[in-house]
């Protein structure tokens, strides 16, 4: 066994917050997910879940396949151009 804060220390997991801070946490990292392009955020879950069972190679042919679809969404044509120009993406969430 080793505590939570250890687990995140060695990346098995990704964050460690108190149970007191939790709510605010979870409120802070969906603003960061919804700040995003939905059909990008869609794109990538619809990814993930779709490779999980898959043996590896698998998984790199069908992730690397969304990743070309992703770069034909009007917004990664946004995202591009707003980082370009240092200024917030105006997603078109289709």
């Amino acid at each position: 066994m080793i505590s939570a804060q250890r687990a995140a220390e060695i990346g098995l997991i990704n964050w460690h917050v108190e149970e007191s801070e939790l709510e605010n946490f979870t409120f802070e990292v969906a603003g960061k997910i919804a700040a995003h392009s939905r059909a990008a955020v869609r794109l990538g879950k619809k990814g993930f879940y779709h490779q999980i069972n898959q043996a590896l190679p698998d998984a790199y042919n069908h992730c690397s396949q969304l990743m070309t679809d992703n770069m034909q969404l009007d917004d990664c044509a946004e995202g591009i151009d707003a980082f370009i120009h240092k200024r917030h993406p105006n997603w078109s969430h289709r």
